[in-house]
């Protein structure tokens, strides 16, 4: 992948994991999740944020895919499960043990093999 495309890459992810810590850190202002508060939930300035970050990676990624193979952009996109558990260990206080870690990095690993031309 170019630089280009890396950079739109990490870009859409930086979003939807912004996107996802303001949702669940609101989530957990709220005490957490029942359908029967959708509405305050839908509502709260926490999820709304959230909502518009996830909405601004749409088009980053629709970008991505008009200059990288669907079978390169996808699977790189991986990077964000790793990243996603540094945010839940940083952010949230999680518990992250080490055959997570261990497998966060194989998944580091292999999305950037499956971004090599």
């Amino acid at each position: 992948m170019s630089l280009k495309a890396w950079l739109l890459l990490l870009l859409n992810i930086s979003l939807i994991l912004a996107g996802q810590t303001l949702i669940r850190l609101e989530l957990d202002r709220m005490g957490g999740f029942e359908f029967s508060n959708l509405l305050k939930a839908a509502t709260s300035p926490g999820i709304l944020g959230g909502v518009v970050l996830l909405t601004l990676a749409l088009p980053v990624w629709f970008k991505l895919l008009t200059m990288v193979p669907f079978s390169t952009a996808f699977p790189a996109q991986g990077l964000i499960h790793f990243l996603g558990i540094i945010v839940g260990w940083l952010v949230f206080s999680e518990y992250v043990p080490t055959v997570r870690w261990i497998g966060g990095l194989f998944l580091m690993v292999g999305a950037y093999l499956v971004s090599l031309q």
